[in-house]
Formats: C-alpha cells, sequence, structure tokens
C-alpha cells in the first residue's frame, strides 16, 4: 500500500524536495497540467538530489498537456515514470 501526501499546488521544485525529505518519501508524484513541464520536472529531480533524495523515484502525469515525444526525454533524465 502506499499512505500519499498531499501538498497542494503551484508548488516550486523546493518544496517538494523539502516536503520529501519531511515525509521521508518512498516516491514523489508530480501531476503538471500547465506546460513548462520539461524543464520543470528537471528542476524537481535537481531539488530533489541537492536535498539527498536523489535515490527516491519521481512520477509525472500531465493529463495529455505532457506529448508522447516527450517521454523517453524526462524519462532519460531521471524521471522513473510519465503517465
Amino acid at each position: 500500500g502506499a499512505q500519499p501526501v498531499y501538498i497542494g499546488f503551484n508548488k516550486t521544485p523546493d518544496q517538494i524536495a523539502k516536503a520529501a525529505v519531511e515525509e521521508d518519501a518512498d516516491g514523489v508524484g508530480v501531476s503538471t497540467y500547465n506546460g513548462g513541464h520539461m524543464l520543470f520536472l528537471k528542476d524537481v529531480l535537481s531539488a530533489m538530489a541537492e536535498a539527498g533524495m536523489g535515490d527516491v523515484p519521481l512520477f509525472a502525469g500531465g493529463g495529455g498537456t505532457i506529448l508522447a515525444e516527450e517521454v523517453a526525454p524526462l524519462e532519460k533524465a531521471g524521471v522513473a515514470k510519465v503517465y
């Protein structure tokens, strides 16, 4: 099972990483619907690495915002899975 922790929307990469540390997360999920996700998700990965959470998988979804051709580059950059 999993225990999700919702921290709200419009969070910065640093806020996401901080929450992951505080919650001792085993995984982080980010939903993005406003574009800019290619840079934003890479920034989240960087913030997580800086916070010592670089080994925690980052999952992302975007309900049609993330295009099929963007999935492979995101996963190559370190996103564990794009839905």
